[in-house]
């Protein structure tokens, strides 16, 4: 069964007739996997996009950072350390990253790859969530559509 895929070319919104009188009547709350984000905003896990910095931005704005997985595992852990929400992107086969993230507190775990059907890959999530009843894993790229609590 073949599927239609959509990319930011394809989609136009067009704004439409609206009641609402003023911002202050809007809510742009929104719920990820049980944490409550007051705004639909989640930064790219890319090294020249979250580091600390914009994740204590994002948060503050309601959002959520996404610390990119270019650092050490210390380092990134020390990027999240005190914000809330936060999120850290590991790769394949990054159990210490893993746990380094956990450790630290962590919010959410980006699984950060571009072949999310890939078999290594399907196994290394099976590994980690199996690993923490509490581990929260978003997986990029769509390929994958895993949530665990």
């Amino acid at each position: 069964m073949k599927q239609t895929k959509l990319s930011y070319d394809d989609v136009l919104l067009e704004p439409q007739k609206s009641s609402v009188e003023s911002l202050s009547n809007v809510d742009t709350t929104v719920e990820l996997a049980g944490i409550e984000l007051e705004a639909p905003m989640l930064s790219a896990p890319m090294d020249t996009v979250t580091e600390r910095e914009m994740a204590e931005e994002i948060a503050d704005q309601g959002g959520l950072g996404v610390v990119h997985r270019f650092l050490e595992p210390s380092e990134q852990a020390e990027h999240i350390q005190g914000i809330s929400p936060v999120a850290g992107a590991v790769g394949l086969n990054e159990y210490d990253r893993v746990e380094e993230l956990i450790d630290n507190d962590v919010d959410i775990i980006v699984a950060d790859i571009a072949h999310g059907h890939h078999e290594p890959f399907i196994d290394y999530i099976e590994d980690i969530t199996g690993s923490y009843d509490y581990l929260l894993l978003l997986v990029t790229w769509l390929q994958l559509r895993v949530q665990m609590i």
